[in-house]
């Protein structure tokens, strides 16, 4: 964070002041951190929504968060759908999730995953992220 406002201090006729950055950074921080605290959300999510509120402002961070919510619900029900046994294909789900779990790729992501459960939220956090860059009429509330 440090560097950041260095960086944004040397820059200054190029851009504003320096503090709606942290403003952003603050506010990113508070307002995950305590899903963060209660063990439902993992360090990365938290830094990396701290990161969006640092680079695009507080106002962008609503919009964010609201995207990126909606998506994982959504991809949360696809996955409780897909494990439902009287939705799934057939034999070939299996076989690829054995093929999947035999493979060595398949290995190296369950040891970097470790006994970790849950979603890529930060993956979401960028989703949303995206969608209110190209969007910017988003964060006018």
């Amino acid at each position: 964070m440090a560097a950041g406002i260095m960086i944004m201090e040397w820059h200054q006729g190029t851009g504003g002041p320096w503090w709606p950055a942290v403003l952003g950074l603050l506010a990113g921080l508070a307002t995950l951190l305590p899903f963060h605290i209660f063990g439902l959300m993992g360090a990365g999510d938290v830094k990396f929504f701290a990161v969006l509120g640092f680079l695009l402002g507080a106002k962008a961070l609503l919009p964010i968060w609201v995207i990126a919510s909606l998506v994982a619900g959504a991809h949360t029900v696809l996955i409780l759908l897909s494990r439902h046994a009287s939705l799934r294909v057939a034999a070939d789900l299996d076989s690829v999730q054995h093929w999947f779990s035999t493979s060595s790729f398949g290995q190296r992501m369950a040891a970097a995953r470790g006994n970790r459960k849950g979603l890529p939220y930060a993956a979401w956090l960028g989703v949303g992220a995206l969608i209110t860059i190209f969007n910017p009429e988003l964060m006018r509330w």
